[in-house]
């Protein structure tokens, strides 16, 4: 996992988690860029958060790379997770 931290008005994340619990709560769709290790929150055209992964919202620096080394995840209790790992953090909180 890639501990990190959000701004709400950043397309990357910085240095500083600027979260409410609610939000640290969410599954928010992210990329991981594996070459610069940078975190891009999946955004809609017009900026707002996507529900989905959004591969547009990506920097056209990364898009326009003769490889797309991007992971896509989660960001969750500010980190950066796999679906695999947001699955397991998840199951273990549920009730059985």
């Amino acid at each position: 996992m890639t501990t990190l931290t959000l701004d709400s008005n950043q397309t990357t994340i910085g240095d500083k988690i600027d979260m409410s619990i609610d939000a640290q709560m969410q599954l928010i769709p992210a990329f991981y860029d594996l070459q610069s290790d940078e975190i891009y929150i999946s955004r809609f055209v017009d900026g707002n958060i996507a529900p989905v992964h959004v591969y547009d919202s990506l920097p056209d620096t990364v898009l326009m790379r003769h490889e797309l080394n991007v992971v896509s995840g989660f960001l969750y209790n500010g980190e950066f997770v796999t679906g695999d790992q947001a699955y397991r953090q998840l199951s273990d909180i549920r009730p059985a």
